[in-house]
């Protein structure tokens, strides 16, 4: 088993110039025209995350001998949680990816190859691996531009060993890094969102600085209220419309003080 650190690579990079019969070669102009074509008909960058992930998927069968692609995400929890799941003949993959391989991708936030996992030390215990007898495996942390993890790439192939090489892994690092870069910017594009219509729902009632005010604190970001045990006090101050008339703000504001405690 070999482990890399993916480092911030672009697209045109020399990880893309790795070539193997010349499929690499001309995988990097097809995958990088359908980038160009997905960013202009997407309506939004959520739109364009969702497709171009599908197109990672689609890609990586097409380069690599894989029988299953798939693309998790870590949720607010910190578990990754499958977006995408394909096997070869483009359905829905029914068994999960073995966690013991993506949880040593994001742990060490490091490119993992593996010729053979069931037979792999770093995998023992991973019973998955077992059951679903994979073979060759190579997973791609997602990085963002924090250095923080957003998910993994991951391939397998049931069939054989030693069915992936390094140049594989240098080209499915750069497609992480598409990949990385697209679900960044959707997430960014969804927290915007809902900023916005957090803030909204508030400048209905308050003034747009208040409003701002109490969408950026981080109680605000729980939207349909919550129950809480409150006490309420009605109370009327006999004369108080002639009174505030004769009273500036700083002394109308003094007097209710002292008056409710």
């Amino acid at each position: 088993m070999k482990v890399r650190r993916p480092g911030n690579r672009h697209a045109d990079s020399d990880v893309w110039r790795h070539n193997r019969g010349g499929r690499h070669h001309e995988g990097n102009e097809s995958v990088q025209r359908t980038v160009d074509g997905v960013q202009r008909k997407a309506p939004n960058e959520r739109a364009f995350a969702a497709t171009l992930l599908g197109k990672v998927a689609h890609y990586a069968f097409e380069l690599f001998e894989a029988d299953r692609c798939a693309i998790l995400l870590l949720d607010d929890g910190g578990e990754l949680q499958p977006k995408i799941s394909r096997d070869k003949r483009g359905e829905d993959a029914p068994a999960a990816v073995p966690m013991s391989i993506a949880r040593l991708c994001t742990t060490e936030k490091s490119a993992v190859l593996s010729d053979d996992a069931g037979a792999d030390d770093r995998f023992k215990g991973g019973a998955s691996i077992l059951m679903q007898k994979v073979r060759g495996a190579m997973c791609v942390p997602l990085m963002g531009s924090e250095d923080n993890v957003l998910g993994v790439l991951y391939v397998d192939n049931f069939i054989s060993t030693h069915r992936f090489t390094e140049d594989d892994l240098d080209f499915l690092i750069a497609f992480a890094s598409i990949a990385s870069a697209a679900t960044e910017n959707g997430q960014f594009a969804d927290k915007i969102r809902q900023q916005a219509q957090v803030r909204g729902n508030f400048e209905r009632f308050f003034t747009p600085q208040l409003a701002a005010r109490i969408a950026n604190s981080a109680d605000a970001i729980k939207l349909g209220g919550e129950k809480r045990p409150v006490a309420v006090l009605f109370s009327d101050i006999r004369g108080f419309t002639a009174l505030s008339e004769t009273m500036n703000p700083d002394a109308m504001a003094k007097l209710l003080t002292e008056y409710f405690t």
